[in-house]
């Protein structure tokens, strides 16, 4: 039986100093529990990315879109567009309430929804578009939004993978009329599990409003604008708990740092392999500006090889997302838009490296060694 010598996982949560003392300042005082205090901090945060929008925190990025999903009064009988290439949490959310996701092949050149598939899955049915930005690299956001307002459809950014990353001088996730980010375990800064929703449309202000507070009009209440508590809307609770908050504010804190850390840690895999790409063996993710470093992947003829190979070494890296127009369900309340199929096939060839926060030096290097180890004997 092979035994590594040394072992590099795929992914480690990120962490920094100070959270100890926010968690503890809860374990101290329980009524903090029952206050926003944490939250506001991480929303104010924000808040300086997205001036003039709302935004919310959630449990989850997946309950973020359904919240976004209740907002847009999506239900039966709609269609909502979005690559297959992505998470089932991007499809799940509008299939609980009755709409038909409409699945749209990739590009050639990158791993997000091609828009010109994208227009020709339109139809008088159509109530939103879904895009992500894969591992914060920007899809053709501005041509989309251009397309959807012609056509009176909304666009919701699914920018999980996009906390710190921008669009030219924008954040991504405030382009869309509303927009998620994920914090769970493998993103840039985590919670374990947690989302934000941006609404950056003000005719969606009121209604988000109401469906963050289980229906009801309690905002209003509570600034006296209303002089009964009462349930108007559909809703839900989506509202990450104190405790979450505490662990995630440090870190959007450091956001910054540790997003420059995290490029410079991706550079090294990028920089390292660039003579594999150069003499056809791989192809490598752009390097545009404005990304966050969030996923470094590869595609490759040999990606099951070169993944046995790694473990062999001990390093654990990973596929992605089986297309969910594939997938049994998907295929079942689905339908799916493509000519060439570049979902399946760059499926079938992505391998993600290991990458996380205070990854250290000696073994990115020993991970990009690795690879360059495994092309090179053959």
């Amino acid at each position: 039986m092979h035994i590594p010598v040394r072992t590099v996982p795929f992914c480690i949560p990120t962490k920094v100093k100070e959270q100890s003392v926010y968690i503890e300042k809860i374990c101290a005082d329980p009524s903090l529990l029952l206050t926003s205090s944490f939250s506001e901090k991480i929303i104010d945060r924000f808040q300086a990315h997205y001036p003039g929008s709302k935004i919310f925190l959630t449990t989850s990025a997946t309950a973020g879109l359904l919240m976004t999903a209740l907002i847009a009064g999506i239900g039966p009988g709609d269609e909502v567009i979005m690559p297959s290439f992505s998470f089932v949490g991007t499809a799940n959310p509008f299939v609980s309430l009755g709409a038909t996701p409409v699945f749209v092949d990739i590009e050639k050149g990158s791993m997000n929804i091609d828009v010109e598939l994208l227009k020709e899955a339109v139809t008088s049915k159509t109530k939103a578009i879904v895009p992500i930005h894969y591992g914060s690299q920007p899809c053709r956001l501005h041509e989309l939004m251009n397309f959807a307002a012609n056509n009176n459809i909304k666009v919701i950014e699914d920018a999980s993978h996009s906390a710190g990353a921008r669009i030219n001088e924008q954040y991504q996730g405030g382009i869309g009329n509303m927009a998620c980010i994920s914090f769970d375990h493998q993103k840039n800064i985590s919670c374990g599990q947690g989302g934000l929703v941006i609404i950056n449309d003000p005719d969606l202000f009121e209604m988000a409003d109401l469906v963050y507070e289980n229906g009801t009009n309690k905002k209003d209440f509570l600034r006296k604008k209303v002089n009964a508590f009462s349930w108007v809307s559909v809703g839900s609770n989506f509202q990450m708990s104190e405790v979450c908050a505490s662990y995630l504010l440090p870190q959007v804190e450091q956001l910054d740092t540790i997003i420059s850390e995290r490029l410079a840690s991706w550079r090294v895999y990028h920089n390292g392999l660039k003579q594999l790409e150069t003499d056809g063996l791989l192809r490598l993710p752009p390097d545009h500006s404005g990304h966050n470093g969030h996923i470094f992947y590869l595609l490759t003829e040999k990606r099951d090889e070169l993944r046995f190979h790694l473990a062999q070494k001990g390093i654990q890296a990973n596929s992605h997302y089986t297309p969910l127009h594939s997938s049994s369900f998907g295929n079942k309340v689905g339908r799916y838009v493509h000519r060439n199929d570049y979902t399946r096939i760059k499926s079938n060839k992505v391998l993600r490296l290991p990458l996380y926060h205070n990854m250290k030096t000696e073994d990115l290097e020993f991970v990009r060694d690795e690879v360059v180890a495994f092309f090179k004997a053959r």
